[in-house]
């Protein structure tokens, strides 16, 4: 019997040899990118309010005082998501009434526009925002307070006790979705102020003896400039010179006029000419502006205190002799003041 021969396959044998001698191959790794989608949502304003520089609400301002306009927002996209706060302060008389254009005696407007370095505020006209107080508090993640730190001009339309002015912010984000406020309301109150009346007056040119001419080598004038958001009536009153128990009575001895033709207002008839002095508060000038208003007719009008706007003159009655009185100085005093005038706001 034939024995069997094996066959050995040499090929194989090498093939698997180097199978079992080469490094094992690791497979290539790969990216992909990952999305999510986030909606836009439009900000919201949680509130609006004006505070003292207590930080207390008022809803009546004065004016060339500094206020807080607090604008508090909803913003889920959080702030960086705002592009813009606009606020609009404006007279708006019966509530329906919007001035035509943009002035410091009727319509404000302040804006914060969004910036890699927090933001700027702006104001127009210009000079009625303190730019450098203004800031924002980020209260939650989607809550954010901003502080607009204001001020209204001297001759700011006064509203009586009337709300009649409004605030209406409108937010803008980076989507331009938009939130509008609903008006909030608040009024102004009365502003007068005036400057040229001196601290005191001389009513004697030189020393006097008992018995001689009571004189001014000139009458003494003053001029007086007024600064007011309404037309305004002047008073005058005088009182006697006294010393201890001794007096010289003023109405005897002492006239005044009223000297201004005005762009506004009347002279009360008795001083068209040299009148004595009266001994109570007695108004002199009626109604007195130097600009008529055009915004609402029950305000006449407003002084913006460029001129003197009031003259009076003071003189001695003629004739008048000293009265025999001991020596020494005389003192009285007399008061000028201004006060609202005959218009009312509705």
């Amino acid at each position: 019997m034939k024995k069997k021969t094996k066959i050995i396959c040499l090929p194989f044998l090498i093939f698997a040899f180097m199978a079992l001698a080469m490094p094992m191959l690791y497979a290539e790794s790969g990216n992909i990118t990952a999305t999510a989608q986030i909606n836009p949502i439009a900000p919201g304003i949680n509130s609006i309010a004006i505070l003292d520089t207590n930080h207390d609400v008022c809803t009546t301002l004065d004016v060339n005082k500094e206020y807080f306009l607090k604008v508090s927002i909803i913003e889920k996209n959080g702030m960086q998501d705002i592009n813009s706060i606009t606020a609009n302060i404006y007279y708006a008389k019966d509530g329906m009434f919007q001035p035509a254009g943009i002035d410091k005696r009727s319509n404000y407007v302040f804006v914060w526009n969004n910036s890699q370095s927090g933001g700027t505020w702006g104001c127009t006209p210009g000079g009625y925002l303190n730019e450098a107080a203004c800031t924002y508090e980020i209260e939650s993640p989607y809550i954010t307070s901003f502080f607009f730190v204001f001020k209204l001009d001297k001759t700011a339309m006064p509203s009586g006790q009337q709300k009649t002015w409004k605030a209406v912010v409108n937010i803008i984000d980076t989507a331009s979705l938009n939130s509008t406020s609903e008006s909030f309301l608040f009024d102004v109150n009365d502003y007068i102020e005036w400057s040229g009346i001196p601290a005191e007056v001389n009513l004697t040119t030189t020393g006097l003896d008992p018995e001689s001419t009571w004189d001014l080598t000139s009458p003494i004038s003053i001029n007086a400039t007024v600064i007011s958001n309404t037309e305004v009536t002047t008073c005058f009153q005088a009182s006697n010179l006294q010393l201890g128990s001794s007096l010289i009575e003023a109405d005897n001895y002492f006239i005044i006029q009223a000297t201004s033709i005005l762009t506004g207002g009347t002279i009360v008839n008795d001083y068209l000419i040299a009148h004595p002095v009266p001994m109570t508060k007695t108004a002199i000038y009626i109604g007195v502006y130097d600009t008529q208003c055009l915004l609402d007719p029950s305000v006449k009008g407003y002084s913006e205190g460029n001129i003197p706007l009031i003259s009076f003159i003071v003189d001695a009655a003629e004739g008048k002799l000293v009265p025999n009185i001991p020596a020494g100085t005389y003192v009285a005093t007399w008061t000028f003041s201004l006060e609202r005038g005959e218009g009312a706001t509705a």
